[in-house]
């Protein structure tokens, strides 16, 4: 087909809230104030020009759509992909009508549940026609009379209800993606999904792995967590019989050994966890293997109670921690962040871990025991390889998709594009859910899913079913917190310093360590001259706020530069790209954190007051900014960090982002 000309093609991008191609792959994009609706009052030419399109990629629907508004307008496509709302019905509208259609892929905010999609199926000129790919509910799914026929090939059944019949999973034969974790699926009609490549099973409880031999063609099978809500062990040798796997996923898997693995000779990815003893001469054979990846306990990383005399306890541990380790009489200090920057920062933190693996040119390398490696932390052990996984996913399916013309002038939402998760989808997901929401409550009373009270599960279990159950939670992590010696905020960095040197009567220009590893943390005697830094604690702290946010700065930039969408546009965080996101999500994580909502603004109110009467007492000790000889001329990040350091009101701490 010739290219269409530049004045129509321009018309497109004005009208369509779409990415439009030919089948030469010559393409228009832009984000579209109107909508399909506008189609239809537009000239002859225009319209007979989208009546040549063979692809057609919708990245946003107008919320509301006019009856008007339906893809009857694009005859010849026979490749469309759309970003549904929540209203599927009017989404859709039209594609029934499009006898070319061969490929209908639908990326939806919610799981799809209604008539239109049952209309779909049931049309036989469409199913017999179309491969579709949908999210869909399984309550939708065991509606469909001819669900043999839906050539369905991702299948998330994520959090899926007991009473719905999961039997019709196995009439899918066309599926070659699968992922069930949580849900208590039954597993012995594996043998009739002969499509199956990809398996997430990934926190599921499952009594028998013998059904999973069946499974010839299995390149990739996640099952971190397993069976961690039941406690029961599984049978794990299974897994030796699939000779194809190239990825294999079974971190925090109880009981894993190495020797299951020695005879799979594709295997280029393999996560477990450690143990006492982690003997890896079964898998020195395997010379294909590019990334082993051994996470550890984050308790055994850091906490030595070996160590005489030691004083202080660093970590990232819950609550339960002190009850398990330390004495009663310990003072305890935390520092509380906004629900909504936390939960922020933890997508964002996630996904630029996750996009350093779509770096080619990386090598693997072997881990520095010295140091702690990101994957190994909770709940980044979790989030970063369920994050790359999908990243990878949406990846190929962009890689396998018509390329577009670049549009690098036209802005790109790093939280709602086609190559990364969407916020809106990961805040919703069952994962967030468990990791992230209400997690400063969580740790406070030290019931977060990593917690040592064997308890913890069925008081989060209760919690999310009964309201009345979360209120009490809530009530009794303000009053933990109200005992605790020091609580600081994250946005009010310098005043919590400042207020938790005056409480432990530290003197901010007296002497300080050279670094975090001087302390004796390893039980290795050291001299006071091997301790001490020449410089006062004040300027200690001020290079260390400095030097981590320089280093995440250039981890950032590096990380992104990976995370480019089809058409050349890069997706990437800032503060910038933070404020144009949708005040109604924003509200949305605000009511999904509600416990740490009150718990932020209790601890925000009892910080004020102990500064307040700091203040009064006159024990409170200014900060400085960071000497002028401490920065490098050339520093990119230098600017803006004094800038925000000289600040008369809350100095540094809008500035200061740690993670």
């Amino acid at each position: 087909m010739d290219q269409l000309p530049v004045g129509p093609l321009e018309k497109i991008v004005d009208l369509l809230s779409a990415e439009a191609a030919t089948e030469d792959c010559e393409a228009a994009s832009t984000p579209a104030r109107e909508g399909l609706a506008g189609l239809h009052g537009a000239s002859r030419h225009l319209r007979k020009a989208t009546k040549q399109l063979t692809f057609v990629r919708v990245t946003k629907l107008p919320t509301v759509a006019q009856p008007a508004a339906d893809f009857s307008a694009f005859p010849a496509v026979r490749t469309l992909i759309v970003h549904l709302n929540s209203d599927a019905s009017c989404s859709l509208a039209g594609v029934e009508v499009l006898a070319q259609l061969r490929n209908l892929t639908a990326q939806a905010e919610q799981r799809i549940n209604n008539a239109r999609l049952t209309f779909l199926v049931e049309r036989s000129q469409l199913i017999n026609n179309a491969r579709l790919t949908f999210p869909i509910d399984l309550s939708t799914l065991s509606q469909l009379t001819r669900v043999e026929l839906l050539e369905l090939t991702l299948l998330d059944i994520w959090g899926v209800h007991a009473e719905f019949d999961t039997s019709v999973v196995w009439k899918l034969k066309h599926l070659a993606r699968l992922e069930c974790p949580v849900a208590d699926i039954e597993m012995r009609d594996l043998s009739s999904l002969s499509c199956l490549t990809y398996l997430d099973v990934g926190a599921s409880d499952i009594e028998d792995m013998r059904p999973f031999t069946c499974l010839t063609g299995l390149v990739h099978l996640v099952m971190y967590d397993l069976n961690q809500y039941s406690g029961r062990e599984v049978d794990l040798r299974p897994i030796a019989s699939l000779t194809q796997l190239t990825n294999l996923s079974a971190g925090s898997v109880e009981g894993f050994d190495l020797s299951l693995v020695h005879g799979l000779s594709r295997l280029a990815y393999l996560m477990c966890s450690d143990s006492d003893v982690m003997d890896l001469t079964p898998i020195s054979g395997l010379v294909g293997l590019e990334h082993l990846d051994i996470l550890r306990s984050y308790d055994v990383l850091r906490l030595n109670e070996s160590i005489p005399n030691c004083g202080l306890l660093s970590s990232h541990d819950d609550y339960s921690v002190v009850e398990r380790f330390l004495p009663a009489d310990a003072a305890v200090i935390t520092q509380l962040r906004d629900p909504v920057d936390r939960v922020l920062s933890a997508y964002e933190f996630a996904v630029e871990v996750a996009a350093r693996s779509l770096n080619r040119d990386r090598k693997p390398q072997l881990a520095d025991p010295s140091k702690v490696n990101t994957r190994n932390v909770w709940p980044w052990s979790i989030l970063v390889p369920f994050l790359e996984q999908d990243l990878h996913a949406r990846a190929a399916q962009l890689a396998a998709a018509p390329q577009l013309a670049p549009t690098k002038d036209q802005p790109v939402d790093p939280y709602n594009n086609l190559l990364v998760m969407p916020l809106a989808d990961f805040i919703e997901h069952p994962l967030a859910h468990e990791l992230l929401h209400n997690g400063g409550a969580l740790q406070v009373l030290g019931v977060t899913n990593y917690s040592h009270l064997p308890e913890a599960a069925s008081i989060r279990s209760c919690a999310s079913q009964d309201a009345a159950s979360l209120a009490v939670l809530g009530q009794l992590a303000q009053k933990r917190v109200d005992g605790f010696v020091h609580v600081g905020l994250m946005d009010m960095l310098d005043e919590s310093i400042a207020s938790l040197a005056a409480t432990l009567k530290m003197d901010l220009t007296g002497s300080s360590w050279t670094n975090v590893n001087a302390a004796d943390q390893h039980g290795k005697p050291k001299t006071d001259a091997d301790l001490l830094s020449p410089h006062p604690l004040w300027r200690t702290y001020r290079q260390c706020t400095y030097r981590t946010r320089r280093k995440n700065a250039n981890r950032r930039a590096t990380s992104f530069q990976h995370l480019k969408l089809a058409d050349g546009r890069q997706v990437a965080f800032s503060r910038e790209t933070r404020a144009h996101i949708d005040p109604a999500l924003v509200a949305r994580i605000r009511e999904l954190n509600s416990l740490d909502m009150k718990l932020y603004e209790a601890g925000k109110a009892l910080l004020q007051n102990r500064l307040e009467v700091q203040r009064q007492a006159g024990t409170l000790q200014a900060i400085p900014p960071l000497p002028e000889e401490d920065i490098p001329k050339k520093d990119e990040v230098r600017k803006r960090f004094q800038e925000a350091t000289r600040r008369k009101r809350y100095p540094a701490s809008e500035e200061l982002r740690l993670r």
